[in-house]
């Protein structure tokens, strides 16, 4: 019986926990991955400060200590790396801010005061039974107060999903809201109830309640990262890849692969075409890619599809992305300390700031990682789209960061080192409908191209690094058991599949 195989598209986060994942399942398959940018990127980009600070330049720097988070664990149990995992300083991640007008402490007795009534009251309001999606800012208004939606979700939007409350799908980017309330008729009891739920329905995955480094991230902060930076876990996969445990096969790694394009065989199976002339046959392809890039690939290799009144690719293109600079900023002395700042960082209200999306106060956050007395933070900007490029535009960053934290945090000292990251097109924007567009991009795939799966973000709501490990574990479950049963048949993919990874996050 010929092994399966099975060819991964993108070296991201999702990309490579997918092929790691499809080796510990099916230890004889033959599995390739095809990168063409830095492993990891742009979720996970680690570098040292002149000092050795660790300085995370993607736009991700910490997993949150959440379901999804916690599940995680298992992974990097698998990938040895417990003795790496750091978790947060409990105070300062406990303490979270936002800028209105000043940076507040949130919540705070004025918050409490002023939305509390609002959402004591939330459980007693009657569900909606005619939406079928709705923006962040409406669900929030709808369920609480225009003005909680305005100082707490809107921040948070931009922070953790660099888009507009007003235009995000609350179905896709904070999917438990939403089926918490269809199912439960209120946000705050159904996430009591889910959660028995979720741990009676827990993955293989998800480790024991008594395991040790569950115990000792849990009774730690609020978030987790590593020693030396997001990009260990990174590395441990590229490690476990190149050189798995014994008696299971070597994944390929193609570093700077330039897809052509996918060619059906007359077998049914897909030929992945690269520009150097490298040719491979696989049994399932899984683009891990942006949906504007598989767009253009379909589009490239003769496959759109016709998709209602649109054609696939058409449909793919329509899911945008922003571009965002991350800008990371090294103090020789403790700044945030003099200013009688202590907590993780800040989220920057629409009102507050036309580009400025949030601040991470790292050397608080992981006093580990500061590498000297000083102190160092990161700044997250949207970059417009008739924004110059190159190095004016890096330049033009790195005033608008201390521009920012000059007038908000009132530092008037220079910085010793500034880094800047410009991400071009990196964070996926889940608007108003998306779960619709999913619905009939994968009906259309399933139809007509069953060897293709997608993963990663810009599908299926993944917002962080969390997300794309459980979207993977997912996939990769769904596959082993179908190629365990039926090796080379990849028709045989059923609904809940789909259904459960549209809902699990």
């Amino acid at each position: 019986m010929a092994a399966p195989k099975f060819c991964i598209l993108g070296g991201g986060v999702s990309g490579l926990t997918c092929a790691r994942l499809l080796q510990r399942s099916l230890p004889h398959a033959e599995v390739t991955v095809l990168s063409s940018s830095r492993l990891g990127a742009p979720a996970v980009c680690t570098s040292k400060g002149a000092k050795m600070q660790v300085l995370e330049q993607g736009f991700h720097n910490s997993i949150l200590v959440n379901k999804n988070g916690r599940e995680a664990l298992g992974l990097l149990k698998l990938l040895k790396l417990e003795d790496q995992v750091l978790s947060a300083n409990i105070e300062a991640s406990a303490r979270r801010h936002i800028f209105h007008g000043r940076v507040q402490l949130v919540p705070g007795p004025q918050h409490v005061l002023l939305h509390g009534p609002a959402l004591l009251a939330e459980p007693l309001w009657p569900r909606s039974k005619k939406l079928d999606d709705e923006s962040v800012f409406a669900f929030v208004t709808r369920r609480a107060s225009k003005m909680l939606a305005t100082y707490l979700a809107d921040p948070i939007c931009r922070g953790q999903l660099a888009g507009d409350a007003k235009e995000l799908s609350v179905r896709t980017c904070f999917p438990r809201l939403w089926h918490n309330e269809q199912r439960f008729g209120s946000v705050f009891l159904g996430a009591a109830l889910s959660t028995v739920l979720a741990y009676r329905r827990r993955s293989w995955m998800a480790l024991d309640l008594l395991d040790p480094l569950l115990q000792r991230v849990a009774a730690g902060g609020r978030c987790y990262s590593f020693r030396a930076g997001l990009s260990t876990l990174v590395g441990a996969l590229e490690e476990q890849l190149m050189n798995p445990p014994p008696g299971t096969n070597a994944a390929d790694l193609r570093r700077d692969a330039s897809i052509e394009t996918l060619e059906p065989t007359e077998s049914g199976k897909p030929r992945v075409q690269l520009r150097d002339g490298f040719q491979l046959e696989a049994d399932c392809v899984i683009a891990s890619i942006q949906p504007t890039a598989l767009g253009q690939l379909l589009k490239r290799s003769g496959l759109d599809f016709a998709v209602s009144e649109q054609s696939l690719s058409e449909l793919l293109l329509s899911i945008h992305n922003k571009s965002v600079a991350v800008v990371n900023l090294c103090y020789e002395k403790n700044v945030l300390k003099e200013k009688r700042l202590h907590g993780a960082g800040c989220f920057v209200g629409s009102e507050q700031h036309e580009s400025m999306l949030a601040m991470s106060w790292d050397s608080q956050l992981y006093p580990e990682h500061g590498g000297s007395d000083g102190a160092h933070m990161t700044l997250y900007f949207t970059i417009p789209a008739d924004a110059p490029q190159g190095v004016e535009l890096e330049r033009l960053m790195e005033q608008a960061a201390i521009k920012a934290v000059t007038q908000q945090l009132g530092i008037q000292e220079e910085p010793t080192e500034i880094r800047v990251k410009v991400w071009q097109d990196a964070v996926p924007q889940y608007l108003l409908g998306h779960h619709k567009k999913l619905q009939e991009f994968n009906a259309v795939r399933r139809r007509h191209l069953p060897w293709l799966q997608v993963s990663g973000p810009g599908y299926f709501g993944t917002r962080n690094i969390a997300d794309e490990i459980i979207d993977a574990r997912e996939l990769t479950d769904s596959l082993a058991r179908r190629f365990a049963r039926f090796p080379g048949l990849v028709e045989n993919e059923l609904e809940e599949d789909i259904t459960r990874r549209m809902e699990g996050f």
